[in-house]
């Protein structure tokens, strides 16, 4: 333990300058600087996504060690403009815009404005740019696990024509080549993609259709096409597979509902609507327990299931009240706990999965703080951490803030204090873009690895 604390210690200190710009102040927030160089102890690890909130501006994607609680590298990303407009950010509940790829070697980012994708190696500490089709805007960004390919939704802008009808498509990059290899025309807005059957299928979903689409990754070709689209429940925004893959569930946000998926057969076997959903956002499977959760952001709630039937028997009689209002959720690796993002307040909620008691995490005092993301992640040594993305009204205390999950208490620094993995910053630069120091950023999305 005092290795690696000394370690940190010397990699921050190499790496930051801990007082910069106006007044010497200590702004413990995420941001950019120059390339770093790789970094070949990234086997525990998870990114985040941060954006700037002036105009015209790029954003940055950090990745942090698990195992030493620690800022490990900071690239520059596309601009993505139209999510720093709201204070406290916050990404569209559809979107997903930052994924691990290439084996975990690779971190790749959706970048909006520019209609590019920024593409990580975090071993040799590389960029490279690609640049999306014209007519098209990225909306969510995913990757299989062991072949290398980056998947990404592309919706049409008004007018184009790059698809027939004005449809949306399916991007694919290569992280062998850094290249866009295929683009595939898909339904009128794909949105959330979910890789399925050992990477080789991807199922799309299309909140315009309410429809379900396949692409086979198998053997795609500049001619591929997706399939028959699979209609499905009203606003379809989320997926996740069953533990053996054999089947998908689709969450409908606009109609309170889950359509069940043969992922072979490729056809709704059941709708399910269990009492309680109330506007979903996300849902994930625990394979220790063999639940489905689910965050109903409308309902101030997590909403647990028995996915051993296929009635998806809810495990409680009503869902289990969480913060205010609840989007991302992670769920550790023997499933023991489920962390809550309340996107609608300063807190993290934890599901004990044995109990089915709620506890609440808070990481700053600040009232005006919104947790925006949570990911959890396992290190070499079985240690499981958590980690929070918050975001302030005045920024003071944006970050990351880490939780050791076995006991569910904050990692603290050297003081005794919450710690939060961040790097300062010129405090001028949330004001305008003329500062001698490092843009703000603000963290609104964090990915373990795959």
């Amino acid at each position: 333990m005092d290795f690696l604390r000394r370690t940190v210690v010397a990699t921050i200190a190499c790496s930051w300058l801990f007082l910069s710009g106006c007044g010497n102040t200590y702004r413990p927030v995420a941001s950019i600087l120059p390339e770093t160089p790789g970094n070949p102890q990234l086997a525990d690890s998870v990114a985040v996504f941060n954006v700037n909130p002036n105009a015209a501006s790029t954003g940055s994607l950090s990745v942090f060690n698990v195992a030493g609680d620690s800022n490990v590298g900071n690239y520059a990303i596309g601009a993505n403009d139209q999510l720093a407009t709201v204070t406290p950010p916050q990404v569209p509940l559809t979107s997903r815009l930052i994924t691990f790829a290439g084996s975990n070697s690779f971190v790749a980012t959706a970048d909006t404005e520019s209609n590019t994708v920024t593409l990580v190696n975090t071993l040799l500490g590389s960029t490279s740019i690609i640049s999306l089709p014209a007519g098209f805007v990225p909306g969510f960004i995913t990757a299989t696990a062991t072949t290398g390919q980056i998947l990404v939704s592309l919706q049409a802008t008004p007018g184009s024509t790059a698809c027939p009808g004005g449809k949306g498509a399916i991007g694919i990059i290569l992280t062998s080549t850094a290249a866009l290899t295929n683009t595939i025309c898909a339904g009128s807005k794909p949105g959330f993609l979910l890789v399925a059957q050992k990477d080789a299928e991807v199922f799309i979903l299309d909140q315009t259709d309410d429809s379900v689409s396949v692409l086979n990754l198998v053997a795609l070709t500049p001619s591929s096409t997706t399939s028959t689209p699979i209609a499905v429940g009203t606003t379809p925004i989320w997926a996740t597979a069953s533990q053996d893959g054999s089947t998908v569930y689709v969450l409908n946000q606009g109609s309170n509902s889950i359509s069940v998926i043969d992922a072979v057969a490729e056809t709704v076997t059941g709708t399910i609507t269990p009492a309680g959903l109330n506007s979903p956002s996300v849902i994930i499977t625990d394979p220790n327990f063999n639940r489905l959760y689910i965050s109903n952001t409308g309902g101030n709630s997590v909403t647990a299931l028995d996915a051993s039937t296929p009635a998806l028997t809810p495990v409680t009689a009503t869902p289990l009240t969480v913060g205010a209002a609840p989007v991302a959720l992670a769920v550790t690796p023997d499933g023991t706990s489920v962390y809550v993002a309340n996107t609608g307040a300063n807190t993290v909620s934890v599901i004990h999965a044995n109990s089915l008691i709620v506890s609440t995490l808070t990481p700053t005092s600040d009232t005006t703080a919104r947790v925006q993301s949570v990911a959890v992640s396992q290190n070499t040594e079985n240690a499981i951490k958590a980690f929070i993305a918050v975001t302030t009204t005045n920024d003071k205390a944006n970050g990351i803030y880490v939780v050791l999950t076995s006991n569910d208490s904050f990692v603290s620094n050297d003081t005794g204090s919450i710690l939060n993995v961040a790097p300062p910053q010129d405090p001028s630069c949330d004001v305008t873009e003329s500062c001698s120091g490092v843009p703000l950023q603000r963290p609104v999305q964090i990915v373990p690895r795959i």
